[in-house]
């Protein structure tokens, strides 16, 4: 409930990400992600092209999750594509976490439930 107060919106994270900018990692991932919900889209595809370059592990979940990024650097491009496969993402792993389900997500609602 705590971050639904600070970051009541996509684009309040998006925000926050452009103020406080990650380097690395999978912040940087979410903070590809929120930018690219956001329409910052030169932002997130900066961020998606450079995903994982630091990492010295070439095991082969880093592998996907770099491909993963790569295509997600040509997807943003494609506002309602990119949606599509986000909230798609989102309920699969509401799912797993045995979360209730939900059909839509409106990303620049308040809140997403």
């Amino acid at each position: 409930m705590r971050y639904r107060e600070l970051f009541p919106t996509i684009r309040s994270v998006s925000d926050y990400y452009i103020k406080s900018a990650p380097d690395v990692g999978w912040p940087s991932f979410n903070a590809a992600v929120a930018h690219g919900l956001s329409g910052r889209i030169e932002t997130a595809v900066r961020l998606f092209n450079t995903w994982g370059i630091e990492a010295d592990d070439d095991s082969e979940w880093v592998k996907d999750a770099r491909e993963d990024a790569k295509q997600l650097s040509i997807m943003v491009k494609d506002q309602e594509q990119f949606r599509n496969l986000i909230s798609t993402r989102v309920r699969q792993t509401r799912e797993l976490q045995k979360y209730p389900a939900i059909t839509e997500i409106d990303f620049a609602a308040k809140q997403c439930d």
